[in-house]
């Protein structure tokens, strides 16, 4: 199947409701059905349609697609949150100093599809999510139309 930004927004979409969230959950622990974390969310997405992320939410931000301006994001862009529990590694960002804790799949029409504590795999207005997270502090795009 080829991705396409409103694929992977359909993608997303399909786990709303359908698994628990719990900090650090790995891939493998999809496999039980029960268990998920926001950067596992998005790396089961992307690998319908056999696009490999990096286990971590800092990682993934680090390593994988193309940064975009904040205001510039699209639908299937992956948006990057400080968060309470964030991390950052000036290596990893060439001197700046990221610090980022959690992260979605934005959908459009300011909204996004992220597993969260407590809620599970659920879409949310971007101001919702901001409020638990913290602010969007990068966006980065995997898909390019």
């Amino acid at each position: 199947m080829i991705a396409t930004k409103n694929k992977i927004v359909e993608a997303a979409r399909e786990d709303k409701g359908k698994l628990d969230y719990k900090y650090g959950a790995k891939l493998e622990e999809l496999a039980s059905g029960k268990y998920i974390d926001c950067s596992s969310f998005n790396q089961r997405v992307f690998r319908k349609f056999h696009i490999e992320l990096q286990r971590s939410t800092i990682l993934q931000a680090a390593k994988n697609g193309i940064e975009i301006a904040i205001d510039k994001k699209e639908a299937g862009d992956l948006l990057y949150y400080e968060g309470d529990q964030g991390h950052y590694n000036k290596k990893l960002f060439q001197g700046r100093k990221v610090c980022i804790g959690h992260t979605a799949i934005y959908c459009g029409n300011g909204t996004a599809v992220h597993a969260a504590s407590g809620k599970g795999v659920v879409e949310e207005p971007l101001e919702v999510i901001e409020r638990s997270a913290g602010p969007i502090v990068m966006v980065k795009r995997i898909i390019v139309e």
